[in-house]
Order: structure tokens, then C-alpha cells, then sequence
């Protein structure tokens, strides 16, 4: 288990910038939880349903990319070499 936050100064509010800018990673990971384990569930939290197309948005283009063609490829070829990785003792 894990619990993050910030310590807010005195009279400060939660969406001054400096809480704002602390809180928002945070913030970010709780959508991607929920995302990674119930997408749907997203759509109930604020923003959700816009969180969520954006997100497949970004599926869809990088989908298509050949950035993405590369990655793809160099990990495949990695993930072959660490399949006789160690080498064998000779």
C-alpha cells in the first residue's frame, strides 16, 4: 500500500498552483489504475469520459505510427536475445 500527498501552507487552497502542480501526477495515476483495471470505470470519475477518449486517441495514433513499427521491432529482437541469454557454459 501506498499514500501520497502534499502539505498544504496555512490558508492555502487545493487549487492554488503550487498544491495544483503537487497533486496532479497523483491525480493522473488514479485514472490510470482504474483505466489499466476497469476502463469503463473511468468514464465515472470527473472528466472521465473525456480522460478516456483522449486516451484511446493516443492508442489509435500510436497504433499507426512507425515510431511505434520501431519500438516494436527492437524490443521483439531484444526479448529473442534474452531467450538465449545467458549463453551457455562452454
Amino acid at each position: 500500500m501506498s499514500t501520497s500527498g502534499t502539505v498544504l501552507d496555512d490558508g492555502e487552497h487545493v487549487t492554488s498552483p503550487r498544491a495544483s502542480t503537487a497533486l496532479k501526477p497523483l491525480i493522473a495515476l488514479g485514472y490510470h489504475h482504474r483505466y489499466t483495471t476497469d476502463p469503463e470505470s473511468v468514464k465515472a470519475l470527473p472528466n472521465g469520459e473525456a480522460w478516456l477518449a483522449s486516451v484511446e486517441r493516443v492508442d489509435e495514433t500510436l497504433a499507426t505510427s512507425p515510431f511505434t513499427a520501431v519500438i516494436t521491432s527492437i524490443f521483439q529482437t531484444a526479448m529473442t536475445r534474452s531467450s538465449t541469454y545467458p549463453p551457455p557454459n562452454r
